[in-house]
């Protein structure tokens, strides 16, 4: 998969995850992308996907404090030809982030795209995350490259 990375961000392979974050001193914990793809089981489909990211998700803080996210916006959005699931909760993964999130499955992958950026500095990055969002694609494999397990 690809889409447009502002300059101002970069990104990491950390594990089996890219990690995106942007650049200067403390930007890089104001926002984060996590891409991550696996082959897809017999739960990975656009429909699971879409009830999964309806309901709020419960998550604990560092001081082991519960709290649950506010679901903003779910539906299923197509970009670049590829029906994604969208959804954007308000402090699902880290409380008062918001965090928006594109699920596929496509070419063999099972694709989750997570965009999360703080409360207070959504306006900074907003524009930034919107080109990001409308710039992701799916791509096929290339000739000769191994299956997507072999990868």
């Amino acid at each position: 998969m690809s889409f447009d990375l502002p300059e101002s961000w970069k990104c990491t392979l950390d594990g089996a995850e890219f990690v995106c974050r942007p650049l200067g001193k403390g930007a890089e914990k104001e926002a984060i992308i996590v891409i991550a793809a696996k082959i897809p089981g017999k739960e990975d489909n656009l429909k699971a996907y879409y009830n999964y990211l309806k309901q709020p998700k419960k998550a604990h803080d560092p001081r082991g404090l519960a709290f649950t996210s506010q679901v903003n916006v779910i539906k299923n959005k197509d970009i670049k030809g590829t029906t994604w699931v969208d959804a954007i909760h308000l402090s699902s993964e880290l409380r008062d982030f918001y965090t928006r999130y594109l699920a596929t499955v496509k070419e063999g992958l099972a694709i989750l795209v997570t965009y999360s950026v703080a409360k207070s500095k959504n306006p900074l990055y907003a524009s930034d995350l919107v080109k990001m969002v409308e710039s992701v694609q799916v791509l096929k494999p290339e000739k000769g490259a191994p299956p997507a397990e072999k990868r």
